[in-house]
């Protein structure tokens, strides 16, 4: 399984993203569409053995209803909150996404607040977090 393939089935898991509704490198202008994003923030550390450690960024983003409605932007920053509370608890509990057999995941967690990355004209907004994966390759 690839590391994108992986890291997507895993938040596939969580309550609030159930049934296969996020998109890879695409968001739609669809309300309550989702995206994971690769990020290049990419960072390496080689180790005597052969092996590495490997630390990933990737981006959740979500195309939003914007405006001055502040239930309605409360509603969906507790939805990122919540999202990040159940990637901490995953990470504690060592529930890690499967990302291939010569690739063990040490680590997830949320690296960003929630918030509006782009405002459309069409009362939409881009929100997104950033999530950093680390994991040894073989």
């Amino acid at each position: 399984m690839s590391i994108t393939k992986g890291l997507r089935a895993w938040l596939n898991t969580y309550d609030g993203l159930a049934g296969d509704r996020i998109n890879v490198d695409c968001l739609p202008e669809d309300q309550s569409s989702y995206s994971l994003d690769s990020d290049p923030e990419y960072f390496v550390k080689p180790y005597l053995d052969g092996s590495q450690q490997v630390e990933r960024t990737f981006v959740l983003a979500s195309c939003e209803a914007f405006g001055d409605d502040i239930i309605q932007n409360t509603e969906i920053l507790d939805w990122y909150e919540d999202l990040s509370s159940w990637i901490r608890l995953q990470s504690r509990r060592r529930n890690f996404p499967d990302i291939g057999t010569d690739k063990k995941v040490s680590s997830v967690s949320v690296a960003s607040t929630p918030y509006p990355f782009v405002v459309y004209d069409n009362g939409m907004a881009r929100y997104q977090i950033q999530i950093k994966l680390i994991y040894t390759e073989e």
